[in-house]
């Protein structure tokens, strides 16, 4: 079956948890659960996924690929499905959102929310899951540690059913039509962050410096340093500073 269902909740420990669960099933290809809180919510690196009641968009999105190179490539279904999602998300806001390479959403220097992708093989067939979690409301609770660097788009209006049904629309109907890696690549970058500046990057125990010049066609960042180019496969953008003109 390939249609879009979606499963509601009030509150999960988590939706890529209960997306697992439902798949291991073996009654949908592709669903979506969306849930209004989370207690366990995973974020990058394992790291927790704040996730109040009502203050935000948490769902799961669970479907098959068809495109080997998306298949084989985690960090091409991450950018298109913020390329995808970006639209909607930016038409709750006036502010301007970001891309923070290469899951995270920005608005000013604040993170407002991320991407998640994962790839699990279930009863002889590879599923895509993808979680996103975005922070919204004029009221959003903020964890003490985090209030300096974590913000939210400022809108009590959502109708989170909604949101989450139009943004997995989007990114499934995407998934399984032909792949136009310029065109994915160049919407990507219109939105960028630190495009032309400076950045250090924390890639394992080590960090590596150098100007954005952007991302190659297979979503991984272009460095340019004082020993020449560098292609970063994966890592964490820690610190950002303005190039000189």
């Amino acid at each position: 079956m390939s249609s879009n269902y979606l499963f509601e909740y009030d509150i999960l420990d988590s939706t890529m948890i209960k997306a697992t669960q439902i798949a291991k099933l073996d009654i949908l290809n592709t669903f979506t659960v969306l849930s209004h809180s989370q207690t366990n919510g995973i974020g990058k690196y394992h790291r927790t996924f704040y996730s109040p009641s009502n203050q935000g968009l948490y769902m799961t999105i669970c479907c098959q690929i068809n495109s080997f190179q998306l298949k084989n490539n985690l960090q091409l279904v991450s950018i298109l499905s913020a390329v995808e999602a970006y639209p909607v998300i930016q038409s709750l806001t006036v502010d301007k959102i970001k891309f923070k390479w290469v899951n995270d959403f920005f608005i000013g220097n604040k993170k407002i929310g991320g991407i998640l992708c994962t790839v699990k093989t279930i009863k002889n067939k590879q599923y895509v899951f993808i979680g996103i979690g975005i922070n919204i409301g004029n009221t959003y609770t903020y964890p003490c540690d985090d209030r300096n660097t974590i913000g939210s788009i400022l809108n009590d209006k959502v109708n989170y059913r909604k949101l989450a049904s139009e943004i997995s629309s989007r990114i499934i109907t995407r998934l399984n039509t032909e792949l136009h890696l310029r065109y994915l690549i160049s919407r990507y970058q219109e939105h960028l962050m630190f495009l032309n500046d400076s950045i250090d990057i924390k890639i394992g125990n080590d960090v590596i410096s150098g100007i954005v010049l952007g991302i190659n066609s297979i979503g991984q960042l272009i460095l340019k340093n004082h020993s020449g180019t560098k292609i970063i496969n994966s890592g964490e953008i820690i610190t950002h500073r303005l190039k000189i003109y």
